[in-house]
C-alpha cells in the first residue's frame, strides 16, 4: 500500500463507496496552500438586475429599438456594473493591451488551481475563473450574444471537462442542471451542447453535442462568436450560432428545462474539474441584446 491509497482504504472502512468516495478520496490528498476546501454547491446569488423582455409581448426579432444593447469592449477598465465578480479571483483577471481583437484592450482571464472550487452537482471539484452577466433572462426571451476569445499558443491540451461560455438557468430544486448551451473545449476540438431535463415528469437531464469542429483549433487567433437563442419549454425553441460569420449551429426545439427555475443568466471565462495546469485565455468585445444590432451583418 502507498500512502495516496490511506485514504481510500480508511473511507471505505467507514461505509462511503462509489463517486462519494472518490471525492472524498481525492480531498483528502488535495495539496496543502493548492486546493481550498470547496463549498457544497454552485451558488447563483449574483444576480442583481432584473430587466428582462419576454416577446409575449413584443416582437424581438423585428424590432429595431436598441435600448437593451449593452457592451464591454474592455478599454482600460472593466465594467463593474454589468459585471458580477464573485466566482473570480481579484488576481485571475488583468486588462491587457495585447492580444486585441478590436480598439486597445482586452480581458486575460486565468485560471490555476484550486481557485473559486467547488463541488459540483455532478460529485466532481470544479474550479472557475469567470466573469457573470449581471443580467436575468426570463424564459421565453429572444437574446442576441457575442463576444470574441482568443486561445494562447500555450494553452493546455484538454482532456477533461472545460467551459468557456455558458447560458445558466437556475436550477431551483434539481440536483442536476447543466448549462442549457455552453461552448466547450476537449482534446482541442471546439463543442458546443444543448442541455435540457428529459421531461416534465423525469428531472435526469439531457445534453446534446449540437457542434463539435472537425479539427483541432488554431491557437494563437481570435474567435468570433455570436448566439440567437429563444429561451422556452416549447419546441418553438432555438439555438443559432456563428463562428467567424460562419453559421455552425441551426438547433430548431426546446431550450430550457422544465423543473429549472424560469431565470437564466451568462458566464464568461475558465470553468473546468479539477486540473493542476494553469491556463489563461483573453476576451473582447462582449454585447448582449434583445434585437439584432443594426451593424451585426449575419
Amino acid at each position: 500500500m502507498i500512502f495516496r491509497d490511506f485514504p481510500s482504504l480508511i473511507l471505505n472502512k467507514i461505509g462511503f463507496k462509489s463517486k462519494t468516495l472518490v471525492t472524498l478520496s481525492m480531498l483528502l490528498f488535495l495539496p496543502i496552500g493548492k486546493t481550498a476546501m470547496p463549498t457544497t454547491l454552485e451558488s447563483n446569488a449574483c444576480q442583481t438586475q432584473t430587466r428582462t423582455r419576454s416577446d409575449s409581448t413584443t416582437n424581438l426579432s423585428q424590432s429595431s429599438d436598441e435600448s437593451d444593447f449593452v457592451m464591454d469592449s474592455f478599454e482600460g477598465s472593466l465594467n463593474l456594473a454589468l459585471w458580477c465578480m464573485d466566482k473570480i479571483e481579484s488576481d485571475s483577471w488583468e486588462i491587457v493591451t495585447s492580444p486585441v481583437w478590436h480598439g486597445k484592450n482586452a480581458i486575460k482571464i486565468t485560471l490555476k488551481e484550486g481557485q473559486k472550487t467547488y463541488m459540483g452537482r455532478d460529485g466532481n471539484v470544479t474550479e472557475r475563473s469567470e466573469l457573470q452577466d449581471r443580467n436575468v433572462f426570463a424564459l421565453n426571451s429572444e437574446i442576441w450574444l457575442g463576444f470574441s476569445v482568443y486561445i494562447p499558443h500555450d494553452f493546455p491540451k484538454i482532456d477533461t471537462r472545460l467551459i468557456i461560455a455558458q447560458l445558466k438557468q437556475k436550477c431551483g430544486k434539481l440536483t442536476n442542471c447543466s448549462p442549457v448551451v455552453a461552448i466547450r473545449l476537449y482534446e482541442n476540438k471546439w463543442k458546443i451542447t444543448q442541455s435540457y431535463d428529459a421531461s416534465e415528469i423525469n428531472t435526469t437531464f439531457e445534453r446534446r453535442t449540437v457542434y463539435q469542429s472537425p479539427s483541432a483549433f488554431s491557437k494563437g487567433s481570435w474567435q468570433r462568436f455570436v448566439f440567437h437563442i429563444k429561451l422556452t419549454k416549447s419546441e418553438e425553441g432555438f439555438v443559432h450560432v456563428w463562428q467567424n460569420g460562419k453559421k455552425i449551429v441551426k438547433y430548431q426545439g426546446r431550450t430550457a428545462y422544465f423543473k429549472a427555475k424560469d431565470r437564466f443568466f451568462f458566464k464568461l471565462g475558465l470553468y473546468r474539474n479539477h486540473k493542476q495546469e494553469p491556463m489563461s485565455i483573453y476576451i473582447d468585445h462582449y454585447w448582449r441584446s434583445y434585437a439584432q444590432p443594426s451593424w451585426l451583418n449575419l
